[in-house]
């Protein structure tokens, strides 16, 4: 509800600031708890108080700014029953989405040890970047979606924005996933050193989810506005158990990779297929032509990318170096530029990409 309220105001790049400064808050919080030696209680702990703080700056601000003025002799028991029927849903997708990638540590703390913990915790700090990417559009369309659906005809017009969208995720996501797939390993190597090289496998089984729901977020707020959360609960809580029960039975044989495996196959199968069958069945939205739409013209770029880049890195640059990394990732850049504009963007899109260069 603090985060809707920012976006009725249109505070978009306040409520922004405010989630990158929680990630970066747990990120920064828990490696001094490694640092220091405390253990999975405080990490735990970390990842509970760091988003409480942040919320409570969040109602500061919007009361010094003057959005937030409270009415404590308000009262309507209709408005009270909707509030309380949301705010039910709500706590279940969010305590679904606490179990499906919070809870890891203490698995991998009780049946792998710290060791595993560490190397999970890697993957999951470069995963929460690309979440904040994947995030960023989250919200920003709801008074959008919300006119949609006062029209008659607001399933198409809400899947043509959602493939506006999707394609824009693809490109964002897409890139930043290449990225950490085609020069993670090097980062990695640089950031903490080879005996973390592990995390780079665990960063893959986490990406790989994180980018094809990026393309379907902005069906979950079609879904908010419908007041369909219930389907959103449902999928959150069915994947969060899967993840428990895949977890219990996978990490202590193999670690962090098995967690990573856990929530790659809990994503897949509940959130990608999950929200599929929800918008196809439920909501109306025809997602053979979505998939057709965002995903085509896609492969053979993506494959000429890697290509191209794996000959340039085996032809320059035997070792990793600081060096290396940053060419590697210049280069990557321009490739997956110029090829993503010559082979998958249409020409609505390029014209698109032309005017924001002419205004700059």
């Amino acid at each position: 509800y603090i985060s809707g309220i920012y976006y009725a105001f249109e505070l978009f790049s306040q409520i922004k600031l405010f989630d990158l400064a929680a990630k970066l808050g747990s990120v920064f919080f828990t490696i001094i708890a490694l640092l220091l030696g405390y253990g999975l209680i405080v990490l735990v702990l970390v990842y509970a108080v760091t988003p409480f703080v942040i919320n409570i700056c969040k109602i500061v601000y919007l009361k010094y700014k003057g959005y937030l003025n409270i009415n404590w002799k308000f009262w309507d028991k209709t408005v009270l029953k909707g509030i309380l029927n949301t705010s039910v849903w709500l706590l279940i997708i969010l305590i679904g989405e606490l179990l499906l990638k919070n809870i890891s540590p203490i698995i991998l703390g009780t049946f792998s040890g710290t060791d595993e913990i560490a190397v999970f915790s890697i993957a999951n700090t470069l995963d929460s970047y690309l979440l904040v990417f994947a995030a960023a559009l989250n919200g920003l369309f709801l008074p959008k979606i919300t006119d949609l659906v006062k029209q008659n005809n607001s399933v198409e017009l809400t899947r043509d924005l959602m493939i506006k969208v999707g394609r824009f995720q693809v490109l964002i996501i897409g890139f930043l996933t290449l990225i950490f797939v085609l020069v993670g390993m090097d980062f990695i190597q640089l950031w903490v050193g080879l005996q973390f090289a592990r995390s780079y496998y665990v960063l893959i089984l986490l990406i790989v989810p994180t980018l094809l729901f990026s393309i379907l977020q902005l069906g979950t707020t079609y879904i908010l506005v419908l007041n369909k959360l219930k389907y959103q609960a449902y999928i959150y809580v069915f994947a969060a158990i899967a993840n428990v029960l895949l977890a219990i039975i996978l990490t202590p044989k193999y670690g962090a990779i098995g967690s990573g495996i856990s929530i790659l196959i809990s994503k897949i199968v509940f959130y990608i297929l999950g929200f599929t069958l929800v918008f196809h069945k439920k909501l109306g939205i025809n997602m053979f032509t979505f998939y057709k739409m965002t995903f085509r013209k896609i492969v053979f770029p993506v494959l000429l990318i890697v290509v191209i880049f794996v000959a340039f890195d085996h032809l320059t640059f035997p070792e990793t170096s600081i060096f290396s990394f940053v060419i590697n990732c210049a280069v990557l850049s321009v490739v997956f530029i110029v090829l993503m504009y010559l082979f998958y963007l249409n020409p609505n899109d390029k014209e698109m990409v032309s005017g924001l260069i002419r205004k700059i």
